[in-house]
Formats: structure tokens, C-alpha cells, sequence
């Protein structure tokens, strides 16, 4: 290890506390990545993991002994990779997804409306060369999906698997056939990624003269081993994503009871001016004016710290940005509480924005959408 690196562990005494004060940012984004490795991952669940951390900053209480400058850094890199990740595909997934409606259009002031969800799904349909009866479709299936009406009530945490079992032809409802398409797509390379790590058990400095056909011969049954496995564990009911050493999260909500009995019995709160002796009589006229002077001193020292802690707090509160989305300001970030639990969307009539019907128009998704009524 480099001389300085040492100094700078053994001598400098803010190192410990930037340490703990880094773990603390760089936590849900690690959590974030362990959970978005699985095979069933979606361009959806990549949304949910970015408004988790997100969530998770937006609650990181802020200590006296904090560095200022590193919450506001670490706050202006996270909103401005935020948005490099928040594309519109990603928008549109979290949108398909049947418990993420509300959550991805939202009343907060710089969310996506319905209308950006419209146009995005028109944008893919003429990509992908739809004809405008199947366009219009489209737009008719999106206006009942986003009211929760009819055919698309309900949700289920698992998307991709609630949009194949809806009992509904395609053809007839273009927006499944989208729906699918856009939440099978595995926005990682962490299979290929093991893939590899898997060939390099395979091939050893000690067993390095495999021909290039038993090579690959032996990478596709292992792969093929780990996909049964994979299936098996998945019929089980075993949970799929990945998981790291340190996500070691409380069992139950609330707090911890274990902690609580440990401090009752080891812990005891000496308020100011109290003395060591055991007379019952004793009181602060037997304290010395060294004493008391010591005593102000840890008060104010106290009061200090409380100060710079508000003070902190007050500053990260007045930021503004521009993009706000750890303030809450793009994504309500109560919907991921009931995402959470697994609860449906209901009807969400009241954010359409109806304006009338336009005719003889041709296949464009500007006159389509004020066809419609949504522009």
C-alpha cells in the first residue's frame, strides 16, 4: 500500500467519518445493482430501483460532522446521471407497468404526462411500420389502460407475466403486443458477463489445451445447467435476484427491540451540574465552578452541533437545480409505498385532458393524438 494512502488512514481524523459518510450514499445504489441482475429484470424494474435511490438520498439525515460539500456533489452527480438513465423507453416501461400508472404520471410539477406516454408508444408504433387502424388502437387502448377501465383493472408485481395472461387477443389490443415487446427487453449484460466468468472455470492455466468445439461444447451445458437450476429455483418460489454480503435489512418493521433492551440496561443519560456522590442530599450547590464552567461548555459545544446540523439541513433543503428529483419534484415518490405492497392503481379518469376530435387526418402522431382528444 502506497506510504500516503497509510498516513492519510492512520493520521487524518476525518477519514473514518467520510467513510461511513460515503458508504452511506454509495449503499442503495449497490443494493440498486444487486437487485436489477436477475434474469427477469425489465426496463421497468430499473425505473423503480432509480426511484428507490433516489428515495433513499432524499432520507439521509444530514450529521454535524457531515461534509457539505460531498452531500451536495454527491446530490448533483445522482440527478444529472438520473436523467441520463430516465429515457423515454424507461418512462414508457414503468408506465406499462399495471402498479406503476400513477407513479409514472403523477400530479407533481415536472412529471411526464400522459400525453409524453402517448406519443412515445406512437413514436415506437411507427418504427415498427404499424398501420394507422392498429395506431388508433393503440391510442384507444392506452386512454382505457391509464383510466383503469374494463380489460385492464387489476396489476400484479410481476409485469411482464400480467401483460402475457391478459386475456386479450393482440391483434385486437395492439397495446399487449407493445406491453410485451418493451418488458422483455434485459437491459444488462450480467448474463453474458457469467457467461464468461463461468468459461474461466472451464478453461485453467492447468487445462488449457481444450479444442475450440469441446470448449464450447462444455460453456453451453454449463450455461444450460444454470438455466434448470435457474427454473427450479424459480418454480420453488426462491428468490431470483442477487443479493450482496451486506444486505442485511431489519426482519420486521419498527424499531429494533433487541437495541432497545441492550441500551436500558447499559445506558444511562447524566443530565448537567450532576455529581458522583451517592448522598441523597446532593445537588448542584455542591458542584465547584470548575464544574459548572465544564458544563457549559459541553452544552454549547451541544448547541453547536445542533446548529450546524439544521444549518446543514436548511441548505440542502433551499437547493434547487433544476431537475428536483430528489426533492419529490418528477416522481411521487409516495406511490413507491404502495407499488411496495403490491396494490392495484384505480381510476385515474381525472388526469386526462380531453379536447375533441379532428378528422381527415393521415397517420401522424401529432394529428393522431389530437384526434384522439390528447393533445
Amino acid at each position: 500500500m502506497a506510504p500516503d494512502v497509510v498516513s492519510i488512514i492512520l493520521r487524518s481524523e476525518d477519514f473514518w467519518t467520510r467513510l461511513v459518510q460515503l458508504l452511506k450514499f454509495v449503499k442503495p445504489l449497490v443494493d440498486a445493482i444487486g437487485n436489477v441482475e436477475a434474469r427477469d429484470t425489465n426496463l421497468a424494474d430499473c425505473m423503480l430501483e432509480l426511484l428507490r435511490c433516489s428515495k433513499a438520498f432524499s432520507e439521509i439525515k444530514v450529521e454535524a460532522d457531515d461534509d457539505i460539500n460531498f452531500i451536495l456533489h454527491a446530490r448533483s452527480v445522482f440527478n444529472h446521471r438520473f436523467f441520463i438513465m430516465d429515457t423515454d423507453h424507461h418512462t414508457l416501461s414503468l408506465f406499462l407497468h399495471p402498479l406503476c400508472r400513477k407513479l409514472a404520471v403523477s400530479t407533481v410539477v415536472k412529471s411526464r404526462p400522459f400525453e409524453k406516454m402517448v406519443k412515445i408508444a406512437l413514436g415506437l408504433a411507427q418504427q415498427w411500420q404499424w398501420s394507422q387502424e392498429w395506431a388508433q388502437a393503440l391510442v384507444d387502448n392506452l386512454q382505457l389502460y391509464h383510466q383503469v377501465k374494463t380489460l385492464f383493472v387489476g396489476g400484479h408485481r410481476n409485469s411482464l407475466e400480467w401483460w402475457e395472461n391478459l386475456p386479450v387477443s393482440s391483434d385486437k389490443y395492439p397495446l399487449k403486443a407493445l406491453a410485451i415487446t418493451l418488458l422483455s427487453v434485459v437491459p444488462h449484460a450480467a448474463e453474458v458477463e457469467r457467461l464468461f466468468s463461468s468459461l474461466g472455470g472451464i478453461q485453467t492455466p492447468t487445462r488449457n489445451n481444450l479444442a475450440l468445439n469441446n470448449f464450447e461444447t462444455l460453456g453451453k451445458l454449463r450455461s444450460n445447467y444454470c438455466y434448470h437450476l435457474y427454473q427450479r429455483n424459480q418454480e420453488l418460489g426462491k428468490p431470483l435476484h442477487r443479493r450482496h454480503a451486506h444486505m442485511h435489512t431489519q426482519a420486521e418493521t419498527g424499531v429494533n427491540i433487541d437495541l432497545v433492551e441492550e441500551l436500558e440496561k447499559g445506558f444511562t443519560w447524566v443530565p448537567p451540574f450532576s455529581t458522583d456522590s451517592n448522598d441523597d442530599l446532593a445537588g448542584p450547590e455542591e458542584s465547584t465552578p470548575e464544574d459548572v464552567g465544564k458544563a457549559f461548555e459541553e452544552l454549547e459545544a451541544q448547541l453547536h452541533a445542533e446548529k450546524s446540523t439544521s444549518t446543514a439541513a436548511g441548505i440542502l433543503e433551499n437547493i434547487v437545480d433544476g431537475n428536483e428529483i430528489l426533492e419529490g419534484r418528477v416522481y411521487d415518490s409516495r406511490e413507491l409505498e404502495a407499488i411496495d405492497k403490491g396494490l392495484a392503481p384505480t381510476n385515474a379518469m381525472e388526469d386526462l385532458n380531453i379536447i375533441g376530435d379532428a378528422e381527415g387526418l393521415g397517420w401522424d402522431t401529432d394529428a393522431m393524438m389530437v384526434e384522439k382528444g390528447i393533445l
